[in-house]
């Protein structure tokens, strides 16, 4: 168990490791994103052709970044180091998203805060978030990641929202947490408005909550 002031790699790479991959590698790449600032630019530069829907080969991310491949290879060797540097990035980015700590009031303050949680982590990291679900089937690291971050949107769901919940019954949970599923949200985004869409996932919750 992190201590209450883990940084966000370290409760990372303690999870992953509980799931019996080594931390090192988490707990290094995040040491360096913070230390070296051609690191950051190799990384930032891949987040952002993830999120454009762009191809993130070696090449693109050396011209995306405005150096040359072989500075990108010293950075980061390979793919799985790639891969390692962008997630923790964006769970260091995207953290304060997955508190499981409840805010107090009533069910429309804490259910808009919910979705609205929801619809931000898709619009920072959604695409790249993609790109780690496809890769489940051949990456551990990847297929770790998504089990990670699936529990914990879980959990603060199941928190957020632990009243209603009991009250309404045992398919609540599920049917929430597939509502709010990266996939689902993604989808309503591609085809309503932002403000629209976090109305449609509101109104579909509180219509399970009181049925």
């Amino acid at each position: 168990m992190a201590p209450d002031d883990a940084t966000p790699e370290q409760i990372l790479a303690d999870a992953i490791e509980a799931r019996g991959m080594p931390r090192a590698a988490v707990i290094r790449d995040g040491r360096r994103l913070r230390s070296e600032r051609g690191r950051i630019t190799v990384i930032e530069a891949t987040i952002d052709l993830l999120n454009e829907g762009l191809p993130s080969t070696f090449a693109s991310i050396a011209e995306r970044a405005g150096v040359s491949e072989r500075t990108v290879f010293r950075y980061i060797p390979d793919r799985d180091s790639l891969f390692a540097a962008v997630a923790v990035a964006l769970f260091d980015r995207t953290f304060h998203l997955f508190a499981a700590r409840c805010p107090t009031g009533t069910l429309d303050h804490r259910l808009h805060e919910l979705v609205v949680n929801r619809v931000t982590l898709i619009g920072i990291g959604g695409k790249v978030a993609a790109e780690v679900e496809s890769l489940t089937s051949t990456s551990l690291l990847a297929s770790n990641l998504v089990i990670l971050r699936n529990e914990r949107l879980l959990n603060q769901s199941d928190t957020w929202l632990a009243p209603e919940i009991q009250e309404a019954g045992p398919f609540a949970s599920p049917f929430i947490d597939a509502v709010l599923s990266h996939r689902a949200v993604r989808r309503l985004l591609s085809s309503y408005p932002e403000d629209e869409a976090i109305e449609i996932l509101e109104q579909g919750i509180r219509r399970v909550l009181s049925s």
